[in-house]
């Protein structure tokens, strides 16, 4: 409803009825052992890892993590489309999981063995969504992030990701996440 209505209200209260609806309520937190150390991993989720908008905004970004710092793991639900955009993302990560095939337990058990920090989901309630791989709660913090620019109304979303343009200030009351 996000094209046909532009009160916040309303999108809010629409994003937590669709929320507690197809996805129920929120997965328990994970926790994560104190001082376990080493590098943050992110893990992108989208089935936009080819030549589409996402991935021409965000292969710069993936490319310039500070890989010092962070490791990152690339979880593909899309076709597999051999392009050059798609060859940017699988350079980017230091772990493309191609995850087409699997179910949302099988990704969510994925994305725990391999330890993500931090989960960013790509696509929101948009066209190819995953968002139940987020309700299962991926990772101990969840994040949305681009794909999206609304609020998913739901527990299981952490932060928003938005600048003053996509989120005004005066609007970050209406948002489930938190906006950063």
């Amino acid at each position: 409803m996000l094209a046909l209505d532009d009160d916040p209200a309303r999108q809010l209260a629409r994003a937590k009825v669709w929320a507690r609806k197809n996805h129920g309520a929120a997965a328990r937190p994970l926790l994560r052992t104190v001082g376990r150390g080493g590098k943050i991993r992110l893990g992108y989720f989208s089935a936009d890892f080819h030549d589409h908008a996402t991935m021409h905004l965000m292969a710069g970004l993936l490319e310039r993590h500070d890989r010092a710092r962070f490791e990152l793991h690339l979880f593909s639900f899309g076709e597999d489309r051999t392009d050059a955009m798609r060859r940017r993302a699988v350079d980017a990560a230091d772990r493309f999981h191609d995850v087409t095939g699997l179910g949302d337990d099988a990704i969510v058990a994925l994305a725990r063995d391999s330890g993500i920090d931090i989960a960013v989901d790509l696509k929101g309630y948009t066209r190819d969504s995953r968002a139940e791989i987020f309700a299962r709660r991926a990772a101990p913090i969840q994040v949305s992030y681009l794909g999206f620019p609304g609020t998913m109304g739901a527990e299981f979303i952490d932060y928003l990701i938005a600048d003053r343009w996509v989120v005004p200030e005066a609007e970050q009351g209406f948002y489930a996440e938190k906006v950063v």
